[in-house]
């Protein structure tokens, strides 16, 4: 379902070399989408057809064959990006932690951005070197327990 836009949006580190007009742009291209805790956002072999990119939440990578996590991704960072750009079926599943947003960005989307913005794919680049270094030197680890970070109290009656 759609979401509202909003202002951490404009900050993620992707498009730091982006002007603001730029950036505007990249967010009328896509699709903001909310995904709510437990929810797969994608599924490890479907076909990869967008390119996510986080702007609130925090999703956990896992693999079929594996019962330990392979990742954690939060605000900035990129989802889908290996199958997406490799033009082939999704390497992981990707379940939201928390309630989150995302940015959506169909092929078609992505392949104009990048065309007028070709600083996007260095961005891209630094945040996937990242990720590769961060999963090869950490061990195995279990999926971590999501912990609530906002509590209410609204009155129940009487």
């Amino acid at each position: 379902m759609p979401a509202p836009l909003t202002p951490d949006l404009m900050d993620i580190p992707l498009f730091s070399g982006l002007t603001e007009s730029q950036k505007a742009e990249i967010v009328e291209g896509g699709e903001l989408l909310m995904i709510e805790r437990g929810e797969a956002l994608i599924r490890q072999n479907d076909p990869a057809e967008a390119l996510f990119i986080v702007t609130s939440g925090r999703f956990v990578v896992t693999r079929d064959a594996q019962s330990a996590w392979v990742g954690l991704i939060g605000p900035g960072q990129p989802i889908g990006e290996i199958g997406f750009l490799n033009g082939g079926v999704r390497t992981a599943t990707v379940t939201a932690l928390r309630d989150s947003v995302v940015l959506a960005l169909d092929r078609q989307s992505f392949t104009a951005v990048a065309a007028r913005h070709p600083g996007i794919w260095h961005a891209l680049s630094q945040t996937l070197a990242s990720r590769l270094a961060e999963t090869t030197a950490r061990a195995a680890e279990p999926i971590p327990e999501p912990r609530p970070r906002t509590i209410a109290i609204i009155p129940a009656g009487r």
